[in-house]
């Protein structure tokens, strides 16, 4: 339906230099005793509450242990942070899912030195909407690397894609119902053949009740992959190249993929990076799998090595929001549906960002919101909400294409109707 998109008849370029994308000040979300060397945030928004949870880990006497705090929708923090670490040592890389229908969440992270746990294991923790935790840590499996983590409202139950290190790199996924049960085994999703690391993003089709899980192969060469899984945990499709070997381009690996779906054009969109180019690419991928379109070229130098740190989807807006990071601080990057670029990259934080910011759309505010791990001087995790319609403003038009008037005297947004 486009129904979604009728206020948005044509979009154009703000080009007020006093309208900044930008919503407020940063919000701080940790607190000194938290916030000692932190990394890896992730972010979820409550629509039930107009509220936020955000994860992280950091450092403490013990190891690392992960954390959690909600903010409201206008940035003031809500109650005290929620520790979510329990028998583990170390615990890392915590990603966070929300439960529309029970109105919870469910994090999940990798443990080492946990004495009943394979070593990297990865563990949930559910938390209710007013920060009460639900029961203890429970173990999802000994996969802990690159965790990615959604929630399918239409079965009620979370999904799960993940990486295992030793003795090989294998892709798995297991599904795990809404009161924290494991349904079913872990599912291997890569070939059994080669070598396959990292693990990419998995996203969630709300049409045909089906996920696209993505990664990265290894050998013979380098490439993009993925897969299309039904929500009852059948694989449905062979193995998708979602890229071209990369090696046979000349390019270097790629990094961190990033996977998200426009349920409006019916079609993912999968983001990786090639570090040594410092560029970071795209490519559209229909429902079915098929490829839509070439491989696009989000960025050339702009972002540093291993940035693709970021990227959502706001289905009320129609476009993307990447973030990725250079020797400035942390930056924005506006896409329409389409992949075109929406004039410049924009500053959000004059940082110096630890590895692994987050972005999550807000689709009741019209806005997004950023997270990130300061370090140095600024050290700590921080928050910025970011308002597109202070920058692209709405214009009456006769016709379904979308343009944005910038830079450029044209640049074409394909959001509403595709390409």
């Amino acid at each position: 339906s486009l129904d979604n998109y009728s206020f948005l008849n044509h979009l154009h370029l703000n080009l007020n230099s006093e309208n900044s994308v930008l919503v407020g000040e940063p919000i701080e979300l940790s607190e000194e005793s938290n916030s000692d060397n932190a990394a890896t945030t992730s972010l979820a928004y409550n629509s039930n509450e107009a509220e936020y949870i955000a994860v992280w880990d950091f450092v403490t006497d013990r190891g690392r242990t992960v954390t959690a705090q909600r903010f409201s929708s206008t940035g003031s923090l809500i109650g005290e942070s929620i520790n979510l670490s329990q028998s583990a040592n170390i615990n890392v890389d915590p990603v966070v899912a929300y439960n529309n229908i029970d109105n919870q969440y469910l994090v999940s992270f990798r443990v080492q030195e946990d004495p009943a746990l394979p070593f990297n294991s990865s563990v949930g923790q559910l938390i209710e909407a007013d920060s009460e935790l639900i029961g203890q840590n429970f173990a999802i499996n000994d996969a802990g690397f690159e965790i990615s983590l959604l929630h399918n409202p239409e079965v009620n139950e979370y999904f799960q894609t993940s990486r295992t290190f030793e003795p090989n790199n294998i892709i798995f996924s297991q599904q795990i119902s809404a009161e924290g049960d494991l349904i079913g085994s872990s599912v291997r999703l890569d070939p059994e053949e080669g070598d396959h690391a990292p693990n990419g993003e998995v996203a969630f089709n709300s049409l045909d009740n089906q996920y696209l899980a993505t990664w990265r192969r290894q050998e013979p060469d380098f490439a993009v992959e993925g897969r299309l899984i039904d929500a009852d945990g059948t694989l449905i499709s062979e193995v998708i190249e979602i890229t071209q070997p990369l090696t046979a381009q000349g390019a270097t690996p790629l990094a961190p993929i990033s996977t998200e779906f426009d349920p409006i054009n019916t079609q993912f969109f999968v983001a990786y990076n090639l570090p040594q180019e410092q560029q970071i690419r795209a490519q559209l991928v229909d429902a079915d799998g098929t490829l839509i379109g070439k491989e696009i070229l989000l960025s050339d130098g702009f972002f540093d090595s291993f940035s693709t740190s970021g990227i959502d989807f706001s289905e009320s807006l129609g476009i993307y929001l990447l973030t990725g990071t250079n020797e400035s601080g942390l930056f924005g990057q506006f896409i329409s549906a389409s992949g075109n670029l929406l004039d410049d990259p924009f500053p959000i934080a004059d940082d110096n960002v630890t590895f692994g910011s987050s972005v999550i759309a807000n689709d009741d505010l019209q806005e997004f919101v950023v997270a990130w791990a300061g370090a140095d001087a600024t050290e700590g995790v921080f928050a910025q909400r970011l308002n597109p319609l202070n920058l692209f403003e709405v214009v009456s038009g006769t016709h379904s294409e979308d343009f944005l008037v910038g830079t450029q005297s044209k640049d074409f947004i394909d959001g509403r109707n595709g390409v």
